[in-house]
């Protein structure tokens, strides 16, 4: 936890992309049945890098997290710490889909698919813009979104 708190305070990097096997996203009641099997389930370690960011007012930060047999952007939390932080979920790749999916709506979660995908980021950091793309299983181009580091 210090190395990473004290990487992202220190980075002059535009993007500070956090890269996780498991999510860091507080997901809605149902999802929570499984949250011992991810960052909600280290709720002190979860604030705690959360706060670090917001009191730091750290820019750029995004997350990226699988191992959830669904696909979304949205916010890592509805109030508090996270509120300001976008997490991007990746998958199913070529497993049976979350049928949890249709839990994931807006105001937090802008987009979410159980379609088997993956995703490619491009980041362009004079712009201080993200353009996130998931592709399905066979290729073709199944949603966009662009994104603007703080």
């Amino acid at each position: 936890m210090d190395w990473l708190k004290a990487g992202l305070l220190e980075s002059r990097a535009v993007f500070k992309i956090i890269v996780n096997s498991v999510p860091i996203s507080n997901f809605p009641a149902l999802l929570d049945l499984a949250h011992n099997d991810r960052w909600e389930g280290y709720a002190a370690q979860r604030t705690e890098i959360l706060t670090h960011i917001d009191e730091h007012e750290i820019q750029g930060v995004l997350w990226v997290a699988g191992d959830f047999h669904l696909a979304s952007i949205g916010r890592v939390s509805m109030s508090g710490p996270g509120s300001h932080a976008t997490e991007i979920l990746v998958g199913p790749g070529a497993q049976v889909p979350n049928p949890l999916v249709l839990t994931l709506a807006a105001p937090q979660f802008e987009w979410a698919s159980g379609v088997n995908n993956y995703a490619t980021l491009r980041l362009d950091p004079s712009a201080r813009e993200i353009t996130v793309t998931y592709f399905s299983g066979s290729g073709s181009e199944i949603h966009r979104a662009l994104l603007s580091a703080p």
